[in-house]
């Protein structure tokens, strides 16, 4: 039985553990690494759309006790997993736990600690590249006062005027 878009039998897999790409038949020697085609008797490649192939036999419920089919991954009468199918699960849990890190995304961090203290002050570009504003145009900024202070007094000022023209009102 035929099924499109199949590897051909005769086609061959690279033989270099570091690369194991699938050749056609024609070619002698690897499209990928340049390794030559192994010489002898190949078993087919397998499909890999085909999924795993477990060899399962019958298995009874631990759940329910009813007896369950070769094939079937979860009981039929209590939907619970089969005991090769926990164990898959569970190998999957542990797989996905290894491979997850420690924070979620940007800014996330579990651990504040996990920050590094770094100090960009004594550099002379920000972290997108752009050039800073020099010393000397910082320190005479602080001199001028500093920006919440300007804010604050221009705050103040607007609630006088505000007062002002509401009493004016009255």
């Amino acid at each position: 039985l035929f099924k499109p878009n199949t590897y051909d039998p005769k086609d061959w897999q690279c033989p270099k553990p570091s690369c194991r790409t699938v050749n056609f038949k024609k070619r002698q020697t690897c499209i990928s690494c340049g390794a030559r085609k192994p010489e002898g008797s190949n078993r087919p490649l397998d499909d890999w759309r085909d999924g795993e192939k477990i060899s399962m036999g019958p298995w009874t419920c631990s759940e329910c006790s009813s007896k369950n089919e070769g094939g079937a991954m979860y009981c039929m009468q209590c939907k619970q997993p089969s005991p090769d199918m926990k164990r898959a699960i569970e190998e999957e849990k542990q797989q996905r736990a290894a491979d997850e890190g420690r924070g979620g995304g940007l800014f996330d961090r579990q651990d504040p600690n996990d920050r590094n203290a770094w100090d960009s002050d004594d550099e002379e570009v920000d972290e997108f590249g752009r050039r800073k504003k020099s010393a000397k145009t910082r320190n005479a900024a602080k001199a001028r006062g500093a920006p919440s202070e300007i804010k604050g007094q221009a705050r103040d000022a607007r609630a006088d005027k505000h007062k002002a023209a509401l009493e004016r009102l009255r």
